[in-house]
């Protein structure tokens, strides 16, 4: 299997799950930006209590999954990885953060055609504050996250809500790093 196709076996079983999902990440930024090789796929997840062991029965006959790593991962609301048995792509899962941010983020999600089927995926907006976000916590040595959410805004110029930007980019206090990414696309080098 491909990476598309295994995005696209993780999403037909959350779908079947009633588990509601969104894409972020490389798969998002190469939607709305430009696109760029990834050896994994990001995907915010709101996976029910009540829901967790039929995920666990869906996902085990062909991903490697730690029972309970898994459950301690949904109650801690961090971040696990699916893995196929027969691969090496890795799908990493993230529960929704209980944050006003990511509630919203999640609110805002939108359906579209991406890898030939149509997804849940953030908004180009939230795609360009999750990478300045991780950008930020990653201690701002990631330049890709930082050209990820430079390449998304840029392409999307114009049709973005910059008001949302602002707001939320003071809040999670990315706002020097939209400020920079909003300047002309070869001055932004890292910090």
């Amino acid at each position: 299997m491909n990476e598309d196709d295994v995005i696209s076996v993780v999403l037909d079983r959350l779908e079947s799950l009633g588990i509601e999902y969104m894409l972020v990440g490389s798969y998002a930024s190469n939607t709305y930006g430009r696109p760029r090789s990834s050896f994994d796929a990001d995907i915010v997840v709101r996976i029910p209590p009540d829901a967790i062991d039929r995920f666990l029965r869906a996902f085990e006959p062909d991903f490697v999954v730690e029972p309970e790593a898994f459950r301690a991962s949904i109650c801690a609301r961090t971040m696990l990885n699916l893995i196929p048995k027969n691969g090496i792509f890795k799908v990493d899962m993230i529960p929704v953060r209980p944050t006003p941010f990511a509630e919203g983020e999640f609110a805002r999600r939108r359906q579209l055609k991406a890898i030939g089927r149509t997804v849940w995926m953030a908004s180009p907006e939230d795609v360009v504050l999750f990478k300045l976000e991780w950008y930020r916590r990653g201690n701002s040595v990631s330049a890709r996250q930082l050209e990820d959410a430079r390449d998304v805004y840029a392409l999307q110029k114009g049709a973005l809500d910059e008001a949302y930007l602002d707001h939320w980019a003071g809040e999670l206090g990315v706002r020097d790093l939209l400020d920079a990414i909003r300047g002309p696309a070869d001055g932004v080098k890292g910090e």
